[in-house]
C-alpha cells in the first residue's frame, strides 16, 4: 500500500477511541502466572485480537501504522505456542490492513515451565557472585536470567527469531530485559570467565601492555570482583582497581555484542526490519557499573526504549523532569528512541530524537507507532513529514560523558554532567551530549563542557587541544584532566599542561590559540546525593536539579562561546526548547514545550543569531492554532528576534523560514 496523509476529525477520533482495544506485549498466560490480573482483563485481551478491532487500529493510526504484539516471554516456544499463534493470526490481519507488526522477545527464563520444554537450559543460567541464579525483580523469583553470552542460549533465541520472521513476518523485533543486573548479580559462569580472559588479552595484546596495566604478563586468572559483607559493591564510589575496571568494560561490551549478534541475524533473514532493545536512558546511577550499558559505544543503527517511569513534569525543586537526555544522545550514537504515548512526552521524543530510516520499513520515531491522540496527536500527525524528518540537532554546547570518567566514578552520575545538563535544559541553551567516540566531531559545536571529566585519554586531550586552538571554547570543572583513561593520577593536570590553567580555588579564564578556556573549581549540587541505597549512591529522577552555582557556569559557557549562543531564550520557568533544522535544511524550527501544562501568559522572547537578518519569515504552529498571527520579526545586527505573547498549548513550534 502507498503512503497517505492521515488525519481524523476530533469527533471521528473520539468515537473510534471509545471502541478500540489496544494490544499488549504481555501474553495472557504470563499475566496469569504473574498474579494480580484485573477482573475482566481476559475479555479485553480476547477482544483486541479480533479482526474488527484491528481495523480500528488501522483507522486510528493510518497506513503503515505499527503496534507491538506479545510474542515470546521466555516460557518456551512450545508452551507459548497458542499465544504465538494468536499473534501470527493478528499479524496476518494487520498486514492485510497495511499495518506494521512489532513483536516482543523477553530476556528471562521461566523455570517452572521453560526447563520442562528445554531441560538443557538449566545450564544457560547466569551464575551470581554467591554461586546462585540471578532472578528477576519484583519478587518474580521463578524468572531466572540466562547468560546472554552462552552460545546455546543465543542459538535458541535465533530459533525464536526464525518464528518471528517466518511465521509472524514481523516488521520490527524488540528485545527486553537483556541489560545486566547490578553487582553482585553479574554472571560468572564458565562462558563468561573464558570470554573475560580472552577480552583482557585482546585489550592488552602485548606483554608490555599487560605488565604496565597489571604488573604481570599472565592475565588468565584475573578474577571478577569477590564481594563480601565487609566489602559490598554498594560502598564503592571511585573505581581504581584494573580488574574491576576491565570487568565493567567487559560487561558493557557483552551487552552490545548480544544486540549486534541478534541484529545481524535478523537483517540477514529480512533486511527491512527495525531492531530495538531496551537499554534505558541516562539516569542518576552508574549504568556502566550496574547494567553494562555504555551508550557511547552503541554505534549500530537501531532503536532504544526507556521505561524508567520518567515522564515530563515539574519536580519538587522546580526542575523540569523528562527523558530529554535519552532523546539528545540519539544524535551522537547509532540508536534512535522509540516514541511514547503521553502527549507532552511524545512531543519531546518526536521533536528531539534523531530520525532513523530503516530501508523498506520507514522512519523511527514516528506518529505511526504511537497512541497519542487529541490536539497534540493530530498536530504532530499533520506535520509529521514536514517537521520531523532526518535533520541534525542544532547544538552550541557539547557535554562530554567520557567512559572512564563516568564508569569509574559512581558519584559522577548524580553530581556530575547530569546537573549541568539540567541547567542547560532549563535555560534553553542549545546543547548536545557526546561521548569519547564523538571527540573528532567537536568542530560542529562552539563549546565543549567537561564536568569533572577526570579520566581523559591522550587521544581525547589531543582532540580538545585542536578544537580550542582552532577557535573552540572549553569549560571544565572539578578534577577534569587529573587522571588518564585508567584513572591513574597524572603528575600534572592535563588542562594545566595544555592550556596553562592554574586550577586553584578561584574561577579562571584564559585564551588559548584562537579559542578560550574557562575553569570552575566545583559545581555545587543543589540536592546532595543520598548514600542509603543498596546499590551505589544516587538520587531519584525527581532530585536531579541544576547546580547551585549555575549562573557562574552559564556565564563561563557564554564567554567561551564568544559572548552569545545561536539561540537565546528568555522565558518563564516551566518552558523548555529544542532547536532543529527544518522544514528544509535552510530553515530553523524552535520547538517550545510547556511543562506547566496550562496557559502561560508571560511573554517568551527568542533571538536567533544570523548574518542575514532580513532573510527570514516566521510562522507559529500549535495544536490549537494559537496565536492566529505570528509575531513581528525584529531585525538587529547579527540577529533576528520575536516575542510570543505566552503560549496556550503543551507544545508550540516556531518555524523560521529562509527566504
Amino acid at each position: 500500500m502507498s503512503e497517505e496523509p492521515h488525519q481524523l476529525d476530533p469527533a471521528e477520533e473520539s468515537e473510534l477511541l471509545s471502541r478500540v482495544a489496544w494490544p499488549s506485549h504481555e501474553p495472557l498466560q504470563f499475566l496469569r502466572r504473574k498474579g494480580g490480573l484485573p477482573e475482566g482483563y481476559a475479555e479485553q485481551y480476547e477482544r483486541y485480537h479480533k479482526p474488527e478491532n484491528i481495523k480500528l487500529w488501522r483507522r486510528l493510526l493510518g497506513n503503515r501504522g505499527m503496534l507491538r504484539l506479545h510474542f515470546f516471554k521466555g516460557m518456551g516456544l512450545m508452551i507459548e505456542r497458542a499465544e504465538i499463534d494468536r499473534t501470527v493470526e493478528a499479524a496476518r490481519v494487520m498486514h492485510a490492513e497495511g499495518l506494521r507488526v512489532s513483536v516482543y522477545i523477553g530476556g528471562t527464563m521461566h523455570t517452572d515451565c521453560f526447563y520442562k520444554e528445554v531441560p538443557e537450559a538449566r545450564g544457560w543460567e547466569c551464575v551470581a557472585a554467591d554461586g546462585g541464579p540471578i532472578t528477576y525483580m519484583g519478587y518474580q523469583l521463578w524468572r531466572h536470567f540466562p547468560c546472554i553470552n552462552n552460545p546455546d542460549y543465543r542459538a535458541y533465541i535465533r530459533r525464536v527469531i526464525d518464528v518471528a520472521i517466518e511465521e509472524v513476518q514481523a516488521d520490527e523485533i524488540f528485545f527486553d530485559n537483556q541489560i545486566l543486573r547490578a553487582e553482585p548479580r553479574s554472571c560468572r559462569c564458565k562462558v563468561c570467565m573464558d570470554l573475560f580472559h580472552k577480552f583482557l588479552f585482546a585489550k592488552y595484546p602485548s606483554p608490555e601492555a599487560r605488565i604496565d596495566r597489571y604488573g604481570m604478563d599472565d592475565l588468565s586468572d584475573v578474577p571478577p570482583p569477590h564481594w563480601s559483607e565487609a566489602w559490598p559493591p554498594g560502598a564503592l564510589r571511585e573505581i581504581n582497581e584494573p580488574g574491576l575496571q576491565d570487568w565493567i568494560d567487559f560487561r558493557c561490551q557483552t551487552v552490545l555484542e548480544f544486540f549486534l549478534h541478534m541484529k545481524a541475524y535478523i537483517v540477514k533473514k529480512k533486511p527491512a526490519t527495525s531492531v530495538g532493545m531496551n537499554i534505558k536512558g541516562l539516569h542518576s546511577h552508574n549504568l556502566c557499573y550496574n547494567n553494562g550499558i555504555d551508550h557511547g559505544r552503541w554505534r549500530e543503527a537501531g532503536f532504544n526504549c526507556c521505561d524508567a517511569g520518567l515522564y515530563a513534569s515539574v519536580g519538587p525543586y522546580k526542575n523540569l523532569i523528562a527523558e530529554f537526555r535519552a532523546f539528545k544522545i540519539t544524535h551522537t550514537m547509532g540508536l534512535t528512541q522509540s516514541s511514547q504515548n503521553e502527549p507532552l512526552d511524545n512531543a519531546l521524543c518526536i521533536a528531539m530524537s534523531k530520525q532513523l530510516d530503516v530501508p523498506g520499513f520507514g522512519r523511527r520515531p514516528t506518529m505511526r507507532s504511537t497512541r497519542t491522540f487529541g490536539e497534540v496527536g493530530r498536530f504532530i500527525r499533520k506535520y509529521d513529514d514536514e517537521l520531523y524528518g532526518t535533520r541534525p540537532i542544532y547544538a552550541d554546547v557539547a557535554v562530554l560523558r567520557s567512559f572512564p570518567s563516568m564508569a569509574y566514578n559512581c558519584l559522577n552520575w548524580c553530581n556530575g554532567p547530569i546537573t549541568a545538563e539540567q541547567g542547560l535544559w532549563e535555560a534553553c541553551i542549545p546543547f548536545g551530549i557526546i561521548f569519547d567516540q564523538n571527540m573528532n566531531d567537536l568542530a560542529r559545536h562552539r563549546v565543549a563542557l567537561l564536568v569533572n571529566q577526570e579520566s581523559l585519554s591522550r587521544k581525547n586531550l589531543d582532540a580538545l587541544k585542536r578544537f580550542v586552538e582552532s577557535g573552540g571554547g572549553l569549560v571544565a570543572t572539578d578534577g577534569t584532566g587529573a587522571h588518564d583513561e585508567y584513572r591513574r593520577p597524572r603528575a600534572r593536570n592535563a588542562l594545566s599542561e595544555l592550556f596553562g590553567l592554574k586550577r586553584g580555588k578561584m574561577e579562571e579564564r584564559v585564551a588559548a590559540g584562537k579559542g578560550r578556556v574557562a575553569y570552575i573549581p566545583t559545581l555545587v549540587p543543589s540536592v546532595p546525593y543520598r548514600d542509603d541505597f543498596l546499590h551505589h549512591p544516587h538520587g531519584t529522577h525527581s532530585e536531579v536539579a541544576r547546580p547551585k552555582n549555575w549562573k557562574a557556569l552559564e556565564a563561563a559557557l557564554r564567554w567561551a562561546a564568544g559572548g552569545r549562543f545561536s539561540f537565546e531564550v528568555a522565558a518563564p520557568h516551566g518552558i523548555a526548547c529544542e532547536f532543529r533544522e527544518g522544514p528544509t535544511p535552510r530553515d530553523r524550527a524552535v520547538h517550545v514545550f510547556n511543562f506547566l501544562r496550562k496557559p502561560v501568559k508571560k511573554p517568551i522572547r527568542l533571538t536567533m543569531e544570523t548574518d542575514r537578518p532580513d532573510a527570514w519569515t516566521l510562522e507559529v504552529l500549535s495544536p490549537s492554532g494559537q496565536p492566529k498571527k505570528a509575531p513581528a520579526l525584529k531585525k538587529t545586527k547579527g540577529a533576528v528576534a520575536f516575542t510570543l505573547g505566552g503560549v496556550r498549548d503543551l507544545y508550540t513550534v516556531c518555524v523560521l523560514r529562509a527566504k
